[in-house]
């Protein structure tokens, strides 16, 4: 008997500090919450709706993760689209670079041939001026074009960087 007398209190206080802790233990978490805990998480529906949050969250994830893909492959082709415009342009800078070249080799050879009036000089010299011009404006609209189309492109993805970074 004396043996039970020692032995009751501490049975009594194994059982009741589990039941004790439960109360502040209750976490809304499966994996960590006693057995009491659960069972009434699990019959009040509070693991349930959890889980239904978290399935929404996820899907909203996915859905932000499929639009950024779809928004980097739009980008990628625009960013080709502008590949394949500057080659273009660097095409048509390299022709008028040969139209400028070959009028300038047709000015020195008129002049050391003494051949050459001063009106086709003029004319020639004219030529250079409207090929040079032409080649420096489509320079310069390029160079405009890329640089709008690369802030549009910041812009959008300084969007991006600020919808994934408020959620």
């Amino acid at each position: 008997m004396k043996k039970l007398s020692l032995i009751l209190p501490f049975t009594i206080a194994l059982f009741v500090i589990p039941l004790g802790g439960c109360v502040t233990r209750c976490t809304g978490d499966p994996r960590t919450d006693s057995l009491g805990c659960a069972s009434s998480n699990l019959s009040s529906g509070r693991y349930d709706r959890d889980t239904s949050r978290l399935a929404s969250y996820a899907g909203s994830q996915q859905a932000r993760a499929a639009e950024a893909k779809r928004t980097s492959a739009a980008l990628d082709q625009e960013r080709a689209g502008l590949r394949a415009d500057a080659n273009h342009l660097r095409a048509s800078v390299a022709s008028a670079d040969s139209a400028i070249a070959e009028a300038q080799r047709s000015i020195a050879r008129a002049q050391a041939e003494g051949r050459a009036s001063s009106q086709q000089l003029a004319e020639l010299s004219r030529q250079i001026a409207e090929v040079q011009s032409a080649k420096t404006q489509a320079e310069r609209s390029q160079l405009e074009e890329e640089v709008r189309a690369l802030e549009a492109r910041v812009r959008q993805l300084c969007k991006i960087v600020a919808e994934s970074a408020s959620r």
